[in-house]
C-alpha cells in the first residue's frame, strides 16, 4: 500500500463549493506515505488541504486507476480547496454570557486575538466555539458570577 495512489472520498471534508450535491464526491489522486494500523493510511495532501488531518480510514480511500482508453480524460481533476484552511481564531477574552432567547443555547461574546479593529474583532459564539479556552472562561466567570455559565443554563420563567 505505501507508495500507492489513491482517490479520496470528500463526504467528510467541507469544501469552498456553495453545494455539497454538486461538489465532486472524491479528490486525488493522493500518495500513500503509509500505513497506520491496520484501517488508516497516512497521505501526501497538497497545500491547499493543510488545515486537514493527514490519516483517513481505509473505507475512505479507493485505489486509483489511470486512464486506459484513448478518449477518456487524461487529468485527474485538481486539488480541493478547503473551507477555512489557515485561518485560526484564538480567543483573546470573554466580554459577556447570555442564553440565546431562541434557541436556549449558553453564547459568550467573545473578544478574537489578531482581529482588533475589525468587524470579526467580537462576535457572539456557542459555547462549543470557546471550549479551548477553560482558563479564560474560568477568569471570566469568577469575576462575574451571576452570568450565565455552562451546567447553569435554563430559562427563567416556565413556558405555559
Amino acid at each position: 500500500m505505501e507508495g500507492d495512489l489513491v482517490m479520496l472520498s470528500l463526504e467528510n471534508i467541507k469544501t469552498k463549493r456553495p453545494m455539497k450535491k454538486l461538489d465532486v464526491k472524491q479528490s486525488g489522486p493522493y500518495k500513500v506515505v503509509r500505513q497506520v494500523g491496520s484501517h488508516a493510511c497516512k497521505l501526501e495532501l497538497p497545500e491547499t488541504m493543510a488545515g486537514i488531518h493527514d490519516v483517513f480510514h481505509v473505507s475512505l480511500l479507493r485505489p486509483y486507476h489511470p486512464p486506459v482508453f484513448p478518449g477518456e480524460q487524461g487529468e485527474p481533476p485538481g486539488p480541493v480547496e478547503v473551507d477555512n484552511v489557515g485561518e485560526s481564531w484564538e480567543v483573546k477574552d470573554i466580554v459577556d454570557s447570555r442564553v440565546n432567547m431562541r434557541s436556549g443555547k449558553l453564547e459568550y461574546l467573545v473578544e478574537w486575538l489578531g482581529y482588533e479593529g475589525s468587524d470579526d474583532a467580537v462576535s457572539w459564539e456557542p459555547v462549543e466555539n470557546v471550549d479551548g479556552a477553560d482558563d479564560i472562561l474560568a477568569k471570566f466567570h469568577e469575576l462575574h458570577p451571576n452570568k450565565p455559565r455552562k451546567g447553569r443554563v435554563g430559562r427563567s420563567r416556565a413556558r405555559k
